[in-house]
Formats: structure tokens, sequence, C-alpha cells
């Protein structure tokens, strides 16, 4: 259709400034069922995700782990290591964090008791990061400064611990009054919070952190409910690389292991290779081949791994986390050959050219981060329903990247959308100030129910959606009534 009919609820003065564009689409023929615009660029909030989940399971295969190594550089004698521990961290998103461990934080014993199984009591050297995997620009630059500081708008670094992210509890008295930083977790030094935040006659948490990566002061403004004893507020980790070489140190400490040199937080953490590498580390297939050598020679202690993709992307999409979608975009380049360190420009451009080669038209594209949250990246409809399309019918990730995308009404971010219509509705959001955004796939149940489940029973019917609305000023409830009102009148029965 190329203009809105009198009975779609958005055609009317409450719409008159906003921007619209769907596509419903058969995914088998390509026939298009309903369309308004469907070649027209919006900004696309978190479905962005979706585009940036299937390039890392096509690329990486649902069973990929990321890996983070242990090794040291010296001799082992008489339980006493003469050299230094170094940790080589490679991107795990996964590393301590809540999404994925019931005890984020369970790996540093696992690491001290690799120590002890290699019967390393002592430490004559220190303990060591060796910085290579991602560059310096952590964030996008097309981030804006409301955002940056913040858990949501956490950076990429080589290492990645608790979700790069930091926990202030902060106690709030009578209304008005300011509020205090009682403490961090997990506590690190260095780290100042000028915490500028009253307490308020609400209920909600309305204090905004702001910082940039590798500054160790942030501001805190805003407001948080009045009388509460310990009410948590998130803010990013700006150096999360450092902060893992510290925490395993103290955690040796803790546990009885000596060590000859105690480093400080800003202290240990190396771009440059030890003196035991004699090649240069670029590729998976050299780091994979060096520590394999290290291990030969008694020198891997340990080596971590994350969960399996397919639960990473589930995990990606069921929360809409930022985070683990920008990692999941420098791993994608990293494995279709850009070189280390990886930056976050290399990254996009690696995944648009895999899509190109796939033979997408990247017109209906305008790609600036991969999670969504830079309100300058932005899709068309048909630029989405192309790929959603691939992963449906020619990859062979189908069903991991389908069970990756929330059910609507019941799980995820999509459990405020409840539709009643007879067919199963997968859709992941996107929405951020004035946008509001679903892409997913609709899929109706086999006609013949006697033969549901059996080899004889005919293929259920498949639809994809995309529907983008940008520059809407109405109340959210408003909105979630009128896509619903629109998704009942228009999914096939």
């Amino acid at each position: 259709m190329l203009s809105l009919s009198a009975e779609n609820p958005f055609n009317g003065q409450d719409y008159r400034g906003a921007s619209i564009s769907y596509l419903l689409m058969d995914a088998a023929s390509g026939r298009v069922c309903e369309a308004y615009q469907p070649e027209k660029l919006l900004s696309s909030a978190s479905i962005v995700k979706l585009f940036s989940t299937a390039t890392a399971l096509e690329v990486l295969g649902s069973e990929h782990r990321f890996d983070t190594y242990l090794f040291h550089d010296g001799q082992v004698r008489d339980g006493v290591l003469h050299g230094n521990l170094w940790i080589l961290p490679l991107g795990d998103p996964s590393l301590g964090s809540a999404l994925f461990y019931e005890h984020p934080f369970a790996f540093l014993d696992e690491w001290t008791a690799a120590l002890q199984k290699a019967g390393i009591r002592q430490l004559k050297g220190s303990v060591r990061l060796l910085d290579i995997w991602a560059d310096e620009q952590a964030v996008s630059p097309y981030w804006i400064w409301e955002d940056l500081g913040n858990y949501y708008a956490a950076g990429v670094y080589s290492a990645a611990v608790y979700e790069n992210a930091l926990d202030l509890h902060l106690h709030s008295g009578a209304v008005g009054s300011p509020v205090a930083l009682q403490s961090m977790y997990p506590s690190l030094p260095s780290f100042q919070f000028d915490v500028q935040v009253l307490a308020a006659n609400n209920r909600k948490d309305s204090a905004y952190v702001y910082g940039v990566p590798y500054q160790a002061k942030r501001r805190v403004y805003g407001s948080i409910p009045a009388g509460r004893e310990n009410f948590r507020v998130r803010a990013d980790n700006p150096n999360p690389t450092a902060s893992l070489r510290w925490l395993w140190q103290e955690h040796l400490l803790r546990s009885g292991v000596a060590i000859g040199e105690v480093l400080s937080f800003e202290e240990g953490v190396s771009k440059q290779l030890p003196s035991l590498f004699s090649a240069s580390l670029q590729s998976p297939e050299d780091i994979s081949r060096t520590m394999a050598s290290h291990a030969s020679q008694g020198r891997l202690l340990y080596h971590h791994t994350s969960p399996a993709l397919s639960e990473i992307i589930k995990v990606t999409n069921f929360k809409s986390n930022n985070l683990l979608a920008e990692y999941l975009a420098r791993h994608a380049a990293w494995h279709l050959g850009e070189a280390l360190p990886l930056s976050a420009g290399a990254s996009l451009r690696a995944m648009l050219d895999f899509w190109k080669n796939k033979g997408l038209d990247l017109s209906g594209c305008s790609l600036k981060d991969a999670c969504g949250l830079a309100p300058q990246t932005a899709f068309s409809p048909a630029f989405l329903a192309d790929v959603l399309r691939y992963m449906c019918l020619e990859s062979a990730n189908a069903d991991v990247f389908m069970a990756s995308i929330p059910l609507a009404g019941k799980e995820g971010t999509l459990r405020s959308l409840a539709v009643d219509v007879p067919g199963a509705l997968r859709l992941k959001s996107g929405s951020m100030s004035g946008v509001r955004c679903y892409a997913g796939y609709y899929t109706l149940p086999a006609v013949n129910a006697e033969l549901a489940g059996s080899a004889a029973a005919p293929p259920a019917s498949r639809y994809i959606l995309v529907l983008m609305i940008n520059r809407s000023h109405l109340p959210t409830a408003r909105l979630l009534s009128d896509i619903r009102q629109w998704l009942k009148a228009n999914l096939p029965r």
C-alpha cells in the first residue's frame, strides 16, 4: 500500500509529525502482504541487535566460545614461579557476568585453583595482563553524552568483567536531601564518584552517570526515591582491563599466594608481547597455535571459555543487552579477517561486507554501532527483512536464531506486548526517545491439526514483520495500544 488507509491506527492527527515504515512479507515466497514506505531508513534502536546476532551466528557458528588464557613466562621450582603470571583476555563478554553465572566472580576461584594444581604457591614476579585484542576507542563516537557513563553504554575493551559495569549503592533520606554513596561493587581503587543526587518523592531511578572511557572520575546527577537504605545505580566501568588484572591479584593475595611485586591498579597492563612470544599475534589461528605451544611447554595454566554463542545471542536479544551486541560485532570482524587490535569502525565495515557478499542491498542500512544505541544507526524495513529472510530460509542456524527472539507477551522485553493472534509472534523490540520499533517472525501452525508433528504435516506459514515508528511523542501506553491494533488487523489468520 502506498498510503495509510483510514482505519489504520497510524493514520491520524496524533501521528502527523511521525515517520512510519513497515513491511509484512511471506517468508517463503517473498510476497509482500502489507507495506508502507518499506525503503525508508529510520532510526532503528535495538532491533539492530538482530542484524548483529545474525552476523555473529553465521560467521562463528552456534557452538563457538570465547577465550581467556592464563600463562606464565618463567620456571616453576619447589612451588615458586620465577617469572610473571599473565592474563590474555580475548573479549569474552560473559566473564564475571550475572547474566550467565549465579556467582559472577567464581571464575577467580577457578583461576586460583589452576595455580594450586600447577603447584604454584609463590610468585617471584608480578601479575600482568596482555591488552592486545581491542583498540582504545571503547565506545562509538556516535553515542550521545547523556548515555556515556551509564551501564547500558559500557565500552568494549580487551577484557570484560561483570558486564563492564559497577554497582553504586546509595543511601537516601528525606525528600530534597542529598544522597550518599555507601559502597561500590566490585570494590576497586582509583575510581571517584561525585554524587550530586537528591532524594525525591517518586518510585523510579532517575539518576544518570556521566563520564568517558579510561577516566577514573564519574559524576552522578538526578534523583532516586527517598528513604532508601541501599538503592542500586549502575555505572559503566571505565577500565575493566585493569580491573580484571587487579581483581585477580587481590584474590591471589587473599588466597595466600605470595607475590613478589604487588602492582598498583594502574600498573601491569601491557600492549607489548612478552619475550617468550616469537611471533606477532593477529588472527584467532595465531592465538590457538601459540597457546598450544605454551601448553606443551607447561606454561599454559588455564584456558577459560564462555558459554556457547547460542546462549549468548539469546541473552543479547531477550535482555536487549548493548554490551553483548558490541562484543559480538568485534568477534565477527576478527574471524572475518580484521587484524588486532579490533576497532568499532572496522568491525562494522566487516559485517556490512559480509552481507554485501551475500547479495544484500546495503542502501537500506546506515550502521553506526552494533547495538542501536546510536540515534544515527538506521535501517529500512526492506533491508532488515532481507536479513531475516536469509536467516530463516538459508541459514544452518535458523532454529537457534529464531529461539533467540522473544515470544510476544511471554518472554524478554516482549512481555508487555501480548497480542491475540493464532500464530507464534517472535519479535525484537527497539526503543529510545521518540522511537519504537519491532522486527521478527510470525508463524502460523500447520493447517491440518491431526497431522501436526508428523512427516506428512504441511509446513507452517511464516511471515517476516518489521514495523518502525520515529518521532512520535505519544505516551508508551498509547503507542502499544495502536501497535496491538495494527498487528491484530494485519497478521494473517
